[in-house]
């Protein structure tokens, strides 16, 4: 699965994998007021796609400064070189060890 540097006119396509994303798992826990922008926050360092026969599959971007105590309590570090990842729920698939 190919995977770029996002473009402005990815965007489109990633609101609507972050939709299908929500639907079925909740996430993010609120459908942002103005997806596109939720996409693009300030302090973004990074955003890039990944491709499936040329459509978009999913989105991953890179912020930082990003202060969550969630993240922290979940991954054990600090945000500030998290990122967040939106994969197309068709597309999901579990590669264990």
């Amino acid at each position: 699965m190919p995977i770029r540097a996002r473009k402005p006119e990815d965007l489109d396509g990633c609101v609507a994998v972050l939709r299908r994303v929500y639907e079925t798992t909740g996430y993010p826990s609120g459908w942002p007021q103005d997806p596109a922008r939720w996409l693009t926050p300030a302090g973004q360092v990074g955003a890039w796609v990944a491709e499936d026969d040329g459509r978009l599959a999913g989105h991953i971007g890179l912020v930082q400064g990003v202060r969550t105590q969630c993240l922290l309590e979940v991954t054990g570090r600090e945000a500030g070189g998290l990122g967040g990842m939106g994969v197309s729920p068709k597309l999901r698939r579990y590669v264990g060890p």
